[in-house]
């Protein structure tokens, strides 16, 4: 079991780069970005804020996630101004994190770890 839903500080955790950008079929952008370290707690279906924004990693490769960004979160958002080679803003779901605290205090079971 996961814990599920989204929270977020607001605080840069690191900054990754931009790796590719392409359009997609179904109308969406696919973006690749390299998040150096951060990529050793994220998974496959975790929530990441890419500059205040937030996407679901669809696929992780070493260090290189994949984003899908559909046609409202481009419209209603400044990341369809983004280049191969820019860096973004990156801070992870703090969910879990928050999820690991309580369990270490004895509220519940640990389910997902960061570091």
């Amino acid at each position: 079991k996961r814990l599920t839903g989204n929270i977020f500080r607001g605080l840069v955790e690191a900054a990754g780069r931009v790796v590719s950008i392409k359009a997609a079929e179904n109308k969406y952008q696919i973006i690749k970005i390299d998040i150096g370290n951060l990529a050793e707690n994220i998974r496959i279906d975790d929530h990441i804020s890419v500059n205040g924004i937030c996407l679901t990693v669809k696929d992780i490769q070493e260090s290189v996630i994949t984003v899908h960004v559909w046609p409202v979160t481009a419209i209603k958002t400044n990341i369809i101004t983004l280049k191969t080679g820019d860096f973004v803003n990156l801070e992870r779901n703090r969910a879990g994190q928050i999820y690991q605290i309580a369990s270490l205090k004895g509220m519940g079971k640990t389910y997902h770890h960061y570091s």
